[in-house]
């Protein structure tokens, strides 16, 4: 990564394989997963070097060659009657060497395709392993890519004009592509020429060459029409130098840009020509202030091989007058302003979000800087340094204090601006709210609080309250959110004893419950029943039962009622009995008036509904009247007077006569009328 060159490979970093005593000529690299390095080009098939044949060789890390591909790590094919030439090479996901280029046919040149198993014979899976694409007269291919699916995408001219084929994983054209898997693209006036090919982060084919002198770059959809959306047309060119300018390479950064690689005529001879645009197709300013540069070594300095590293460096591989030729350059910018940046309340933290910049400057973001202000801005403290992610937690706060968050984006470059800021005030779930007592009403209870002596940092929203008819075993939410410290509970059933609890609600959630409150609804008790009356002389003996329902509180007494009219009228007897037996006495009653009786029962709650009504008469007991009658005085009887008792019953109204009582009738008696 220094630049020198590495001692660990081959001698002093460099490597030369004699293939056959002949010409042999490398195009093409790439590396396998395992590290080891398949190189394509052409070597001669006579000595002196008339015709050639496609060459792929294989080495070790190390770089020594491969013995497990081809014959001792190499690998010769012939594809057409005549010459053949590679001039790039990719590794597919099974680690086959896919060879672009371009062959004889007899009479011009096709495209020319190979894929090799991973031991360096021809792949018969891939329409036999060498695949001719002809598009018209004189097809040379240069760049190739694969897409996503596998499908292998290769590029060059045909006609003057750029040229790109697609070919299924199989070996078959792909007629999605184009309808029969052959593009042409006329750039502009003179000959076109794409000599390098990539995909563009959404799947889009990049070509990059030169038409009539200038940089081209062309961009196709997967389906092979022009991209209208780069650079308006889906083709451009640019000038570079004072003559002949050319893209021989180009890479996609990962935030989609382009960087071409080439040469550039200065008047003399040709310079290194770098350029970096845009995904529209527009050159990209931060770089080099115009998005071109060029570079003289010594001599004709050309480009070959692109590389744009995740940390925005661009590296460059070619040839300098009759030297191998690698430079870098610094690519990358400050990026952009990370976007979006939302903030979240939390007990003692603030969760934050954000997006990534729309510009990374050319480099990978490799983290952001997270600073915190309580201060309102006046003054800020780095958070989190180089975060790696878009989202952080921002832990160790006050909470109830207000803070302000801002997030830059780091790259190789250095540190970009700040976004906007997002304000946030760490909160905890609230205290247990205190005090709290119930009253039990009918059907209901009345509850009461105390909000909690610390909110959390936030303010109480709400209360949610809890009723418990099992001691507390489960609890159900009676009312949510309430926006008071007091409520009425509803829906409860007269008798049951409660349990009431409370727990505050803020921003950051609900707090703790409080301690509980017991209520037992209640109600006025129902009616006595079975009301019955014995009566006796002025007073009324009454019986009955108590209410089936005594509304959830103890009977306290009764009211009993009478009506000497039938029941149209009543008055109170007694207003409260003061106990709960289930009899009395109403006394200081007329004696053969007719009454009637009805009764309520009493609770802590007050006076139910009234009984049935009962009839009844107080009766007087029987009469005893003696009189005293003198007998007729006679010779014959003795000198002292006798006298008869006589036991009559009162007549029940006046004027009646009085009648003897059963039984009461004494000897001799006298009926008095």
């Amino acid at each position: 990564s220094s630049g020198a060159l590495d001692s660990t490979f081959g001698t002093g970093g460099i490597v030369t394989v004699d293939v056959g005593s002949k010409t042999d000529k490398g195009y093409g690299v790439a590396i396998q997963s395992d590290g080891k390095i398949v190189v394509v080009g052409e070597s001669a098939t006579d000595p002196m070097g008339f015709s050639y044949d496609f060459l792929a060789i294989r080495l070790s890390s190390s770089g020594s060659l491969d013995s497990t591909f081809g014959t001792a790590g190499i690998a010769t094919i012939a594809l057409g009657p005549s010459s053949d030439y590679a001039r790039s090479v990719v590794i597919d996901s099974s680690g086959r060497a896919v060879i672009g280029g371009y062959a004889s046919n007899g009479v011009d040149w096709d495209f020319g395709i190979v894929r090799l198993t991973t031991s360096g014979g021809l792949d018969s899976a891939f329409n036999g392993g060498t695949v001719l694409v002809p598009f018209g007269s004189n097809d040379y291919a240069y760049g190739m890519v694969l897409a996503s699916d596998g499908d292998v995408i290769l590029a060059g001219t045909s006609g003057g004009d750029f040229a790109v084929a697609r070919l299924t994983s199989s070996g078959v054209l792909d007629t999605a592509f184009s309808g029969d898997g052959r593009a042409t693209v006329d750039v502009g006036a003179g000959d076109d020429t794409a000599r390098a090919a990539a995909l563009a982060t959404d799947g889009d084919i990049i070509l990059a060459g030169f038409s009539g002198g200038d940089v081209a770059v062309v961009r196709l959809t997967s389906g092979g029409s022009l991209d209208a959306t780069f650079a308006g047309s889906g083709a451009t060119t640019f000038a570079v130098g004072a003559g002949n300018d050319a893209a021989y390479a180009v890479a996609v950064t990962a935030r989609g840009r382009l960087v071409l690689a080439g040469s550039a005529h200065n008047g003399t001879d040709d310079d290194v020509a770098v350029l970096r645009l845009t995904s529209a197709g527009l050159l990209d300013t931060s770089f080099s202030g115009d998005g071109k540069l060029t570079h003289g070594v010594s001599g004709n300095d050309v480009a070959y091989g692109v590389d744009a590293t995740s940390s925005g460096r661009i590296v460059i591989g070619g040839d300098s007058a009759t030297r191998f030729l690698a430079m870098a350059f610094e690519g990358a910018t400050i990026p952009d302003a990370p976007t979006g940046l939302a903030a979240t309340t939390g007990d003692q933290q603030v969760a934050l979000s954000w997006s990534a910049p729309a510009d990374d400057g050319g480099a990978s973001v490799s983290g952001y800087d997270v600073e915190v202000s309580s201060d309102a801005g006046a003054s800020w403290v780095t958070a989190l340094a180089g975060h790696g992610s878009v989202s952080a937690t921002v832990t160790g706060l006050t909470n109830g204090v207000e803070y302000v968050f801002r997030v830059a984006a780091v790259n190789a470059a250095g540190t970009g601006s700040t976004s906007t800021t997002a304000t946030a005030t760490p909160a905890g779930a609230p205290a247990a709210p205190t005090g709290l007592a119930a009253a039990a009403g009918e059907g209901t209870a009345d509850l009461s609080w105390s909000a909690p002596a610390d909110d959390g940092g936030a303010s109480v929203s709400g209360y949610d309250v809890e009723v418990s008819s099992d001691a507390g075993a489960s609890w159900v939410t009676a009312l949510a959110g309430h926006g008071s410290v007091s409520a009425t509970v509803t829906g409860l059933t007269n008798g049951v004893d409660y349990l009431f609890r409370v727990a505050a609600v803020n921003a950051a959630g609900t707090g703790s419950t409080s301690a509980t409150a017991t209520a037992t609804p209640y109600t006025v008790p129902g009616a006595p029943s079975a009301l019955a009356s014995t009566p006796s002389d002025q007073s009324v003996a009454l019986a009955w039962d108590a209410p089936a329902n005594n509304g959830g509180r103890s009977i306290t007494g009764y009211r009993i009622e009478r009506s000497v009219d039938g029941g149209a009228n009543w008055s109170v007897v007694m207003a409260d009995t003061a106990s709960a037996n289930t009899s009395a006495t109403v006394t200081g009653l007329l004696n053969g008036l007719t009454y009637a009786f009805r009764l309520a029962a009493h609770n802590l709650r007050g006076t139910g509904p009234v009984s049935a009504t009962v009839q009844t008469q107080p009766t007087a007991p029987p009469t005893t009247t003696t009189t005293t009658v003198p007998t007729a005085s006679t010779t014959t009887l003795a000198d002292q007077p006798t006298t008869t008792t006589i036991i009559t019953t009162q007549p029940e109204e006046e004027n009646e006569e009085y009648e003897p009582q059963d039984g009461g009738i004494a000897p001799n008696p006298v009926w008095i009328g």
